[in-house]
């Protein structure tokens, strides 16, 4: 069977599951006390409305558990862009390290301060106990 995007990936993993233990639609059905053609509907049709208990009897059937946890997708793209920006840095800091013969951490590093204004520099350097405050 072709999943299409708007399949449940959730829905995909318990196929999955369903098929690495042999098992029918029908006799996923009967496990888990639903009309197989619910679980056929489930299964096969393209942005079907499951309802979460569904879903946990189908996983109980199969001998899986879900696991459910909130999300705010602006930390996931806050996280998603600085994870990038890290492997940029990273991938670029390993050619600069090929051609000079230096570390690539090193480099990783200065490349990272770079993008730091003077004043946050500042500010990381007195955080780490690197510079120390004048005392009046």
């Amino acid at each position: 069977m072709r999943y299409t995007s708007d399949v449940n990936p959730i829905v995909r993993e318990l196929d999955q599951e369903r098929k690495r233990l042999n098992l029918t639609k029908a006799q996923l059905a009967a496990r888990c006390g639903l009309a197989s053609i619910s679980v056929r509907k489930i299964f096969t049709s393209e942005g079907a409305d499951i309802k979460l208990s569904t879903v946990a009897k189908i996983a109980e059937a199969l001998g899986a558990s879900l696991k459910l946890h909130l999300v705010d997708e602006e930390v996931d793209r806050e996280r998603g862009r600085y994870l990038v920006g890290r492997l940029s840095r990273r991938n670029l800091a390993e050619q600069i390290a090929a051609r000079s013969s230096v570390d690539p951490g090193d480099v990783e590093h200065v490349l990272a301060n770079l993008e730091l204004t003077p004043t946050e520099r500042l500010s990381r350097s007195l955080s780490r106990g690197r510079l120390r405050r004048q005392r009046r």
